[in-house]
């Protein structure tokens, strides 16, 4: 199999896409087993930020250099992602939040703010739930609330509702 690196122009590496955000740096961190690739920049607060799916550590682009400007930013791409390691196994969201807290206590963090969005927000909320002494704040980006309430909302109407006009008292995930 080609590796993902070579199906893509140059300018779309990692070292290309870092040009375009003066300040961050490039790294790799082999935790929890698996070799996980962040780029971070500032100083502060530590703030991760966790990208969804199928996106990299590029998609928060737009506003890490404001972010970075109050905090220590570190975006990563989590496993099977972007530039980090993509093993067989290991996708459960507590081990993908165990490769995060890892990568803090690797990078000698104690506790931080995690930003999740979509996938990462899943691996954001895990995080929280698992590590609570390791985190500062928890902020999910377009996902559902992990709770109870969840496990009873519908993600399609019932067959033979979906007309015109659904109802909307009714919420669908989708």
């Amino acid at each position: 199999m080609q590796p993902v690196s070579s199906l893509f122009p140059a300018s779309y590496s990692d070292e290309a896409l870092l040009r375009r955000l003066p300040g961050f740096t490039d790294h790799y961190a082999t935790v929890n087993g698996v070799r996980l690739h962040y780029v971070e920049d500032g100083s502060g607060p530590v703030l991760v930020c966790l990208p969804g799916w199928p996106q990299t550590w590029y998609s928060y682009h737009p506003i890490a250099a404001g972010l970075a400007r109050h905090y220590r930013v570190i975006i990563v791409d989590i496993r099977g992602m972007g530039s980090s390691e993509k093993p067989a196994a290991g996708y459960d969201k507590k081990t993908m939040a165990q490769d995060i807290y890892e990568l803090l206590r690797h990078l000698g963090v104690t506790k931080a703010s995690i930003l999740g969005h979509d996938i990462g927000g899943m691996v954001a909320s895990s995080f929280g739930f698992n590590y609570p002494q390791a985190t500062h704040k928890l902020i999910l980006a377009d996902g559902a609330h992990p709770s109870e309430g969840l496990r009873q909302m519908p993600l399609l109407p019932a067959p033979g509702s979906f007309t015109d006009k659904m109802n909307g008292q009714q919420p669908y995930l989708w």
